[in-house]
């Protein structure tokens, strides 16, 4: 990892080799800007997703969580960077392993959410068929005009 001016630090991202074992890829339909992976550090960058420096824990960097803009500088809070196509947030799990959120490009985040708004709209019912309403049963009921004499 290269390194760059002041807190950045710039990296060239590789392609992504999906086929190592020990990598999972999470189905998670409400997801339409980013693919959250899961496993091991020695697999995910063997995969490529990040350097090994990259990952939390690592010294320089936070215990739990860190995220980076697309070229690797870190980010401090800073609003809508997980929207940006390659964003990276990277996450240690409870059991020891970690998780790699990566912000896909923005043609796949429309095709994604045009999935799924065309999902949901097959899944909302269409309007309802009336049902015929039976007429009321007056009983014991008599209008006042109609009462016998």
């Amino acid at each position: 990892m290269a390194k760059g001016i002041g807190k950045f630090h710039y990296y060239s991202p590789r392609p992504l080799d999906l086929t190592v074992p020990g990598i999972r890829l999470s189905e998670r339909a409400d997801w339409d800007w980013k693919d959250y992976w899961t496993g091991s550090m020695e697999s995910l960058v063997s995969a490529g997703f990040a350097t090994e420096d990259m990952f939390p824990g690592q010294p320089g960097r936070p215990s739990i969580a860190v995220s980076y803009r697309p070229l690797g500088g870190r980010t401090d809070n800073d609003a809508y960077w997980h929207l940006v196509p390659r964003y990276i947030h990277i996450h240690r799990l409870i059991n020891g392993g970690f998780s790699v959120q990566i912000t896909v490009s923005r043609e796949e985040q429309r095709l994604r959410r045009d999935r799924r708004l065309s999902r949901a709209r097959l899944d909302t019912p269409t309007t309802a068929v009336p049902v015929p309403i039976k007429p009321l049963q007056r009983a014991h009921l008599r209008l006042v005009w109609s009462a016998p004499q």
